[in-house]
């Protein structure tokens, strides 16, 4: 009885996560205030199941790279001039950190499938809502929890990224599913288009060459890849906005002035920073934008250096070279399995080929990017433990 009893609190608090998980994903695009109360309810759930021994995270050099940015994100906030501002800045890494770990505890491939057509689904509805409000008021697309255009288009290009993979690889989808998945990915990547921001499309493209390369069908990558870069180019090239921006180097230049106030004030604080949240720069006279105030640095790398330090850098980079290495070391995944690992290979190019030129890991698009990776994670520890029980019978 009381082993029965175990089974059913532990079934129990697995669909909680899950169920939780799900309510997460729908709501990034759409309300700040479910996505909060569904983040702290995970990370409770998540904290018992491991308290309970339910729950036991192979750790990767991925987790290590997600608590060295928690840590060194809470010691800066200790030493900033604002702390209550800084701890907010710790909440934001708290969120995507625990997508990831939540994510990465989640092995089974239903409710893997069931959070992705969430996650597509969700985002195929904001973006078209967004389109048909664009429209109406002739004006830039807007989808208000996202935030700004800017990490619009990082949200979306993540999850088309991922969509794409799932098409290309996924075993489990049937001919309709992905042609519905299609119909998505091209209402998301038409409102990519509209937020008129190029350096998720780096990331976008880098995605395209490297899925040609992806072991299921040279042949069948091959047409899907080479369909999609001539259709991302002409739709680039239609929208007139965004072509004329293509032209414009003002941003770049601005950038190089906030690059260089970021790197002064890494040299300045070089162990814990300046405090998340602390980071602005008044652009000067005579420079593009003078006048205007930047509360971010435009690279992911300089952004973490200048506001948490070396150590925020180090977190940084035991991520990139922990998923390089799952990434390299991963080997015979299922279909199913190769659309994870790729869907969290474009999360990663965005993140980090994109965050070049803006701040990339914080606020919705850091979930949707740490959830794809955290799923790939956890796919890859499912199909270890069941090598591991073979070679044991």
């Amino acid at each position: 009885m009381q082993a029965r009893h175990g089974v059913f609190h532990k079934f129990k608090l697995d669909n909680v996560l899950f169920y939780t998980t799900v309510i997460m994903v729908v709501s990034l695009p759409f309300s700040e205030s479910v996505k909060t109360v569904s983040m702290y309810l995970l990370l409770a759930v998540f904290l018992l199941q491991v308290y309970r021994k339910e729950i036991k995270p192979d750790i990767t050099l991925i987790h290590v790279g997600f608590i060295f940015l928690i840590l060194s994100a809470f010691v800066s906030s200790m030493f900033a001039e604002n702390m209550a501002k800084s701890l907010k800045g710790l909440q934001d890494i708290v969120y995507y950190s625990i997508a990831f770990f939540v994510a990465g505890s989640i092995s089974d491939e239903k409710q893997t499938r069931t959070i992705l057509w969430s996650l597509y689904l969700s985002t195929a509805a904001a973006a078209l809502v967004g389109i048909v409000r664009a429209v109406q008021a002739h004006a830039t697309i807007d989808i208000h929890q996202l935030r700004n255009p800017n990490y619009i288009a990082m949200y979306l290009i993540i999850v088309l990224a991922s969509m794409i993979s799932t098409i290309v690889l996924s075993d489990k989808e049937t001919k309709l599913s992905k042609a519905s998945i299609g119909m998505f990915a091209l209402i998301i990547l038409s409102a990519s288009v509209m937020t008129e921001y190029r350096s998720s499309f780096v990331g976008l493209f880098l995605f395209l060459f490297m899925i040609i390369f992806a072991r299921r069908s040279m042949k069948y990558s091959l047409v899907v890849a080479t369909v999609l870069i001539p259709l991302c180019s002409v739709t680039i090239f239609l929208y007139k906005p965004l072509w004329n921006k293509l032209l414009v180097t003002n941003s770049l230049i601005s950038r190089l002035y906030i690059w260089k106030d970021a790197i002064v004030l890494f040299k300045e604080h070089p162990y814990f920073g300046i405090g998340p949240n602390h980071f602005a720069y008044l652009m000067p006279p005579g420079s593009p934008d003078a006048g205007a105030r930047y509360y971010d640095a435009h690279n992911i790398y300089l952004q973490t250096a200048s506001q948490i330090g070396v150590f925020g850098l180090i977190g940084l980079f035991l991520i990139m070279c922990g998923f390089l290495r799952e990434f390299i070391g991963s080997k015979s995944l299922s279909h199913f399995g190769l659309s994870l690992k790729y869907g969290a290979l474009g999360g990663v190019l965005v993140t980090f080929a994109g965050g070049i030129f803006d701040t990339t890991l914080h606020h919705c698009h850091a979930i949707a990017f740490t959830l794809l990776l955290g799923l790939f994670i956890g796919n890859i520890q499912k199909h270890s433990t069941a090598r591991e029980t073979a070679t044991k019978r």
